[in-house]
């Protein structure tokens, strides 16, 4: 394991206890981690350094369950404040989602159910 796989995890662990204190009632996101082994991960092209992750949007419900940016249980709101905290992580590099109104994200093809984060090392 690299340097870059142990900063993810703990990225993820430490940002998963922020995010219960965030939401009332427990963690509403799925974290997909990163392949270890560098070997292709279909239907990822990415996901073999330890730097990408890909975690599900929130929802105005409350249940820990998949959605898209095109359900009415999808919360603008939170997955915006979900965002701005990975933003305020120095070592992000980017975070590909298909909320246009979503600032600091980027349009890509077949990620308007998750978000797609990438950090830099």
């Amino acid at each position: 394991m690299t340097w870059a796989d142990f900063y993810l995890i703990c990225f993820a662990v430490g940002f998963s206890f922020s995010l219960l204190s965030f939401l009332a009632g427990g963690l509403r996101w799925h974290l997909h981690l990163p392949h270890f082994s560098h070997a292709h991960m279909a239907p990822h092209v990415t996901h073999r350094n330890g730097r990408n992750a890909d975690i599900r949007p929130l929802r105005t419900d409350g249940k820990m369950l998949p959605t898209d940016i095109l359900k009415p249980e999808y919360s603008r709101d939170h997955t915006s404040e979900l965002v701005d905290m990975f933003r305020a992580n120095l070592n992000l590099h980017s975070i590909l989602f298909n909320d246009s109104t979503i600032k600091g994200v980027t349009h890509f093809a077949g990620h308007d159910n998750h978000l797609h984060v990438t950090m830099k090392e």
